[in-house]
C-alpha cells in the first residue's frame, strides 16, 4: 500500500512539472493571416519604428499570436503602437521580426493569405508562389505599453484629426526655443471646451471647440514628432478615442490599436494674453480668392532663408480708397509680383500696409479651406489675426506677428 502510494503521488509530481513547461511563452508560431488586413497595421507600424533605433530590438516588430487574432507592437524612442489582426491560429505563441523587412515584404505580396511559422531562431512567409525566411528574436525582453489608468476624455475621432490637422504645420520644427518647449502640440480641456495650440515663437495657431467641456482643467503637451502618427491613426476609421494618462504618457486608444506617446516635460507659453488681443479693424475675403492670391504670391514672395526671407505684404486701402486693396510679394533678390483684390466686408477707410514672413501665410493657405477668411488688425506693428469661416464647429484664429520692413 505504501508503495502503491508512492506511485499515485509520483504521477501527479510529474503531471505537474509538464503544465508549467507548457504555459511558459512559446516561440513555435503557426498562423494564416490576410495580406491587405496585416499590411495596413505594418504600414501604420512604420510610422512608430524609426530607421535608426538606439536599441537593435527597437527596429523589431512583436507578433504574438493569440486564439483568434495576432497582436503587433513597434517601439521608438517617443512612441509606442499596439495594434490587432484577426487571423487563424493554429500555435499561439510570440516572437519578434525585423520591422522594416517585414513591412517591405508584406508590401509587395499579392492580395492572398500569407502563411507564417515560426521558432526562436527564424520566421517563415508564403504567400502564393513566394517565400521568405527572416531572422528572428525572443520577444520576452520586448518593452510593455505603457499602462495609463487616468481617464482624459472621449473624442469623436473626425474632430480630433480635423484640430490635429489644423495646427500641425504652426508647430516649431526643432527643439531649439529658449526656455519654451514649443515643438509641440498643447491639448487644453476645461469647462470651456477643447483647445488645440500651436506656435513657434512667431506665429501662433488656435483651433476650438466649445462642446468638448471637462470639469476638471487639465494640459496636455504633445510633441510634434507624435503628431504625424496620431493623424494616421485616427485617419483610419471613424469612432470615438478614448485619451488617457499616467504620469507622462499619453495612451490614445482608437478601437483596437493603442498608442502610448510620451508627453513633453518643458513649459509651454501663456497664451492667453495674445488670445485675448482685441482688433480695432477687419475686413473679410473670398476664401478662394485669398488662397490663390497668396499662392500666386509665393512665387517671389518665399524666397530666402534665415534672415533673409521673402515677404507678402497686405495694402489696405492704398491712399484712402475703400474699394482698392492689394496683395504684394517681394524677394530678397528684388522680384515682386502684385495684386489687387476686392473684400466682401470692410470697416476700415484708413491705408495701411502689413508685411509678413511669405513661408507663413502659404503654409496656411494649403492648410486651411474656408469660403471667406476674416483679416483683424490694429496697425502694421503689432499681431494681426486671420480666421476662416467653419461650419464643423471648431473655431480657428491664426495670429501672426508682422515684419517691420
Amino acid at each position: 500500500m505504501f508503495a502503491s502510494t508512492q506511485e499515485t503521488t509520483a504521477l501527479p509530481a510529474n503531471n505537474l512539472f509538464t503544465l508549467v513547461a507548457d504555459g511558459a511563452p512559446s516561440h513555435n508560431i503557426k498562423l494564416s493571416i490576410t495580406r491587405n488586413d496585416l499590411r495596413t497595421e505594418l504600414d501604420l507600424l512604420a510610422e512608430v519604428v524609426e530607421a535608426k533605433q538606439v536599441y537593435p530590438l527597437f527596429s523589431y516588430l512583436r507578433l504574438e499570436a493569440l486564439t483568434d487574432r495576432v497582436r503587433l507592437r513597434g517601439v521608438g524612442l517617443y512612441n509606442t503602437l499596439q495594434c490587432e489582426v484577426e487571423a487563424d491560429v493554429q500555435q499561439a505563441g510570440s516572437v519578434c521580426l525585423p520591422a522594416k523587412k517585414l513591412a517591405d515584404i508584406v508590401r509587395h505580396l499579392p492580395t492572398a493569405t500569407i502563411d507564417l511559422t515560426s521558432n526562436a531562431e527564424a520566421a517563415t512567409l508564403k504567400c502564393g508562389d513566394s517565400r521568405f525566411k527572416l531572422k528572428t528574436q525572443v520577444a520576452d525582453d520586448f518593452p510593455a505599453l505603457a499602462e495609463a489608468t487616468e481617464t482624459i476624455a472621449s473624442i469623436p475621432s473626425e474632430i480630433l484629426l480635423t484640430m490635429l490637422r489644423t495646427v500641425l504645420f504652426a508647430a516649431a520644427k526643432t527643439g531649439d526655443n529658449g526656455r519654451y518647449a514649443l515643438e509641440g502640440a498643447q491639448l487644453s480641456f476645461s469647462p470651456a471646451g477643447l483647445r488645440i495650440v500651436t506656435t513657434d515663437g512667431h506665429r501662433l495657431l488656435c483651433v476650438e471647440r466649445s462642446d468638448l467641456t471637462r470639469d476638471e482643467p487639465v494640459r496636455l503637451l504633445l510633441p510634434r514628432h507624435s503628431l504625424p502618427i496620431i493623424l494616421k491613426l485616427l485617419s483610419l476609421a471613424p469612432g470615438e478615442v478614448q485619451v488617457r494618462r499616467n504620469d507622462n504618457k499619453i495612451v490614445l486608444q482608437h478601437g483596437t490599436r493603442l498608442l502610448g506617446c510620451t508627453l513633453l516635460d518643458g513649459t509651454f507659453p501663456d497664451c492667453e494674453p495674445i488670445l485675448a488681443t482685441e482688433f480695432q479693424h477687419e475686413l473679410t475675403l473670398e476664401g478662394a480668392m485669398f488662397q490663390a492670391a497668396i499662392q500666386r504670391m509665393a512665387v517671389f514672395g518665399t524666397g530666402g532663408t534665415g534672415t533673409s526671407f521673402g515677404v507678402i505684404k497686405f495694402r489696405f486701402a492704398p491712399d484712402g480708397s475703400a474699394s482698392k486693396y492689394e496683395v504684394q510679394s517681394h524677394s530678397p533678390d528684388g522680384g515682386e509680383g502684385h495684386e489687387e483684390i476686392l473684400p466682401l466686408t470692410t470697416d476700415t477707410q484708413a491705408a495701411v500696409t502689413i508685411g509678413f514672413n511669405g513661408r507663413y501665410l502659404l503654409e496656411f493657405a494649403r492648410a486651411i479651406s474656408a469660403s471667406a477668411i476674416t483679416i483683424q488688425y490694429n496697425d502694421a506693428r503689432t499681431s494681426v489675426a486671420i480666421s476662416p469661416a467653419t461650419n464643423d464647429g471648431c473655431v480657428v484664429r491664426y495670429i501672426l506677428m508682422p515684419c517691420l520692413v
